[in-house]
């Protein structure tokens, strides 16, 4: 029972840690979600949109 506390501790540890590490990559990648909206200029109604983004 300790060692799978301790595996799952090291594991949180982790996670954690690779969340960090990614938080820089999620605002850019915001940033460029709403620059690429602002470049669409879609009209400002209230007509439901979908955007879809197809990666290569």
């Amino acid at each position: 029972m300790l060692l799978v506390l301790i595996l799952l501790d090291g594991f949180f540890a982790s996670f954690v840690d690779a969340c960090h590490r990614a938080s820089p990559i999620v605002q850019i990648q915001a940033t460029l979600s709403e620059k690429a909206l602002e470049l669409l200029a879609l009209p400002d109604n209230d007509v439901p949109k979908l955007l879809l983004d197809i990666e290569n």
